[in-house]
């Protein structure tokens, strides 16, 4: 079983499938009626020769999963006091695993995690960044990890605390270069991010009682990425160069990244920088805003925003960053809770929101 998004990675593990000579192959997606993340999925899945699954999200149903006693049980098993249970694809997996169109014996096989390996994470800027120290890498990577919410609405002590808890967690380099910071950033995404989120989704499928491998996590893969240059990393130039020249079963044209289109792209770099910047505090800046506070909640992909009310998400929409911002909201308030009663975990004040 492939969730099978629009991105390279999880095109990547399909296609090896294939060329592997893999036959029982299932691919699924989710989210609104023809989003353009699942339209691209089915015409992937179409182009490699494995069917493909699509289960239908609304704002109503997410209420009611998220309400359900199926939902709190996940809750408890995928909590792990460090990040919040990964809601994206686990009403898909119940809805197929009702349906019967999972195997008893399946695997899952998602696309974990090629873009963070490839150098995806690293901030683009770097590349003209000059010279670097740990101050501005600590602020890189609170831009990237702690944005749930708009941090320069929060007490300037709690930034403080914030930036001594990312000093901990680093380790004890100097950083003189953007080269350097690039490493670090990646050590802080590994030992941070990519344990406690990203792969702690995989408890999704065991909750359901399947098992799951995760390919591109492979040792021998993440030796090689080890050794790749900084230069071929940033914009996952490397992966893209060579996912567009092999080009498996069709399905990875149009990407991008020969050298000249490259070379023009940095040539170019400063100049968008410039027009992002002045957008930023545009009319531009303020319609997205607008959108993202007012309508998000019924034009989303995935819908889940239906969890919460409408007035609730347009009151604080415009300071989040995505659906995680609320979820955490949520349950802060049960934490809360149960320390000031002097009770267990109960999931139930994570639910009421």
């Amino acid at each position: 079983m492939i969730p099978l998004s629009a991105g390279l990675d999880s095109r990547l593990v399909i296609a090896m499938l294939k060329r592997l000579g893999y036959e029982k192959v299932i691919t699924f997606s989710y989210g609104k009626e023809g989003n353009k993340e699942s339209v691209k999925s089915q015409e992937i899945a179409a182009r490699i020769g494995y069917p493909w699954l699509f289960v239908r999200y609304t704002r109503q149903l997410w209420k009611d999963w998220y309400r359900s006693n199926e939902f709190r049980s996940y809750s408890r098993y995928s909590d792990g006091l460090c990040s919040l249970p990964h809601i994206q694809d686990w009403p898909s997996v119940w809805s197929l695993k009702e349906q019967h169109l999972i195997p008893d014996d399946a695997i899952f096989v998602p696309g974990h995690t090629g873009d963070f390996i490839a150098g995806g994470h690293i901030p683009f800027y770097y590349l003209r960044a000059g010279q670097m120290d740990k101050n501005k890498l600590i602020d890189s990577i609170i831009e990237k990890h702690y944005r749930l919410w708009n941090l320069k609405r929060e007490p300037e002590n709690l930034i403080d605390k914030i930036k001594d808890r990312i000093q901990s967690r680093l380790p004890n380099v100097h950083i003189r270069n953007a080269k350097e910071a690039g490493y670090v950033i990646e050590y802080f995404d590994w030992q941070e991010r990519q344990p406690k989120h990203v792969l702690n989704s995989l408890r999704v499928y065991e909750f359901w009682g399947y098992d799951w491998r995760i390919p591109l996590w492979d040792t021998e893969i993440m030796q090689f990425w080890q050794k790749v240059p900084f230069e071929l990393k940033i914009g996952k130039l490397l992966y893209k160069h060579y996912l567009e020249q092999r080009n498996f079963y069709g399905a990875f044209s149009g990407l991008l990244t020969d050298g000249k289109r490259w070379k023009l792209a940095l040539k170019k770099y400063a100049l968008i920088e410039r027009i992002s910047n002045f957008y930023h505090n545009s009319a531009y800046s303020k319609l997205q805003l607008y959108r993202k506070r007012y309508l998000d909640y019924f034009l989303h992909e995935h819908q889940y925003l239906g969890i919460y009310s409408y007035a609730y998400v347009a009151l604080k929409n415009g300071f989040s960053q995505n659906i995680y911002s609320f979820l955490v909201d949520s349950y802060l308030s049960n934490i809360d809770e149960m320390l000031k009663n002097n009770t267990s975990a109960d999931y139930d004040t994570y639910h009421k929101s």
